[in-house]
């Protein structure tokens, strides 16, 4: 239908005047990353390891829920399902996870056969007592074989305010989401998901499709109304413009603009959008359906390989965000501070070398703020900090007991005394300047960390310390809000890091990180 024009010329005019008006003095929290996405400025905070080393959890995106009660409810998940924090905000962490009875079935048929891990919960808004689950589910796995299995969700209920769930009078027929097709060639199926609520009128579930377009991995999306408690049978999947599939066993469209493994999904109402995260790439849409990259990553990756040895680089997955009070909970507007919101990233760590026996929960906190214009310094900062033993007094301890880097020493209880110098970028810097490259290296013999241009960790031709990771890029000339950062070493202290001139040998300036 088309819209009715107004007929006489003086109030056309009027309203034109007073459109104008409003986009003039529009506060800058109306300006949205889908449409300017160069407008998007991020900065992420040093990591806080939460919990391990486990080889039996966070095998799952970090999920929490705000109950009626205003009790948060925070879960994680590796083939069973459990409680890992219980209280007033998501800092409330449980020394020890609780199971909550999703766990794999007997019976080898059932599609959660290999395990039942929780993705995502929301209280029922008619029934307090009742909080709606759906829970990612694999059947007939060989993970010795490339990780080989197949993948679906289904659905749970709990009746005691999330501390336990069932898998609902459905099941065993509990599936939602099915994928209309299998291969035996690679981890095929439907899961992976995320489920966010819309305006509190739909349910969006977002999905990875294992054996999507021409065979490769995309996401799908599904939605239910919040009326119907998306139980079987409710769910349709987006395909050809339009919700007209079933969950079970229906086609869906790949949702145009969203990376390999970015269905991670949350609706911000206050802000009215989605915002999409995968691995180290983040996302935005207005409407849940099309989408822009922020293209700067959030972190530096040296490898995203899921084959471990004794060479490995450290391993991120499992991303994920949160507010203070759940996932759902992303703050409000703000006029005055460009729409500068708080919230958190949690991930799986897997530090260098280490298997999946030593899974660590991490979480960083991002700082985003939204300008009126695209901005011409960087989008992306990257916390640089220092770390200390306790029982160091001095940051220039001749014990090499200064550890300068962008993730967290181990074991960090040893590390408590941090001392943030600086930001570096996350990838080379595109808009002038040339930046630096700078590694983070270790001899595991003298126990010295330090940074470094050299990947080949060398001084002098000789090999120093094996490369453990990328610590960022910083700039090669001097800007304003610059820092200078040092490459220093002596014969007593070996190499080391400051952020300034005061080596007490030699040293070699890196480069300048940003305040």
């Amino acid at each position: 239908m088309k819209e009715k024009r107004l007929q006489q010329p003086f109030y056309f005019v009027f309203i034109i005047v007073i459109v104008s008006l409003v986009c003039l003095i529009q506060p800058s929290s109306q300006i949205d990353p889908f449409t300017c996405p160069e407008c998007v400025q991020i900065t992420i905070g040093h990591p806080e390891v939460i919990s391990g080393p486990t080889g039996s959890d966070f095998d799952s995106p970090f999920l929490a829920i705000r109950l009626p009660n205003s009790l948060i409810h925070g879960y994680s998940a590796n083939s069973a399902s459990y409680l890992v924090s219980s209280g007033p905000n998501i800092n409330s962490f449980l020394p020890t996870p609780l199971p909550i009875n999703l766990h794999a079935s007997s019976n080898p048929n059932h599609l959660d056969h290999c395990g039942a891990w929780l993705n995502a919960a929301f209280p029922d808004p008619k029934s307090p007592n009742l909080i709606r689950a759906w829970y990612h589910q694999e059947f007939k796995c060989n993970y010795s074989n490339n990780g080989f299995t197949n993948k679906s969700i289904a659905y749970a209920e709990s009746h005691d305010q999330g501390k336990t769930f069932t898998k609902s009078s459905y099941y065993p027929n509990n599936a939602i989401i099915l994928a209309p097709n299998s291969t035996s060639l690679h981890q095929t199926g439907e899961g992976d998901h995320t489920v966010t609520v819309v305006n509190d009128n739909y349910y969006y579930l977002y999905f990875m499709e294992w054996n999507g377009y021409n065979g490769g991995v995309t996401t799908g999306l599904a939605r239910a109304t919040v009326e119907s408690g998306g139980v079987p049978g409710s769910w349709y999947k987006y395909y050809n413009g339009g919700f007209n599939e079933p969950g079970v066993k229906g086609r869906s469209s790949m949702i145009g603009g969203l990376k390999t493994g970015q269905s991670k999904v949350y609706f911000r109402k206050n802000f009215n959008d989605f915002i999409a995260v995968g691995i180290v790439n983040m996302a935005f849409s207005k409407e849940g359906i099309h989408w822009t990259q922020l293209n700067v990553p959030l972190m530096v990756v040296d490898d995203l390989s899921w084959n471990r040895n004794n060479k490995s680089f450290e391993l991120i997955a499992y991303t994920a965000l949160s507010g203070l009070y759940g996932n759902q909970d992303f703050g409000s507007p703000n006029p005055s501070t460009n729409s500068l919101t708080t919230f958190y990233i949690f991930y799986t760590w897997l530090p260098p070398h280490q298997t999946f026996a030593s899974r660590y929960l991490v979480r960083r906190q991002i700082s985003m703020q939204i300008h009126p214009n695209p901005i011409s310094t960087p989008q992306v900062k990257l916390s640089l900090n220092c770390y200390y033993r306790l029982n160091t007094t001095h940051k220039n301890d001749k014990n090499g007991t200064v550890w300068c880097t962008t993730t967290q020493p181990l074991p960090e209880e040893e590390w408590k005394k941090r001392e943030n110098i600086g930001y570096v970028l996350t990838e080379e810097y595109r808009k002038g300047g040339d930046t630096i490259r700078v590694y983070e290296c270790e001899n595991k013999v003298f126990g010295l960390r330090w940074m470094t241009r050299d990947e080949a960790c060398l001084r002098n031709g000789e090999v120093r310390g094996e490369m453990v990771r990328t610590i960022g890029w910083v700039f090669g000339e001097e800007r304003k809000g610059g820092k200078e950062l040092w490459e220093c070493w002596s014969e007593e202290r070996g190499e080391y890091v400051a952020g300034n001139k005061e080596c007490e040998g030699n040293g070699v300036l890196l480069g300048y990180v940003l305040e």
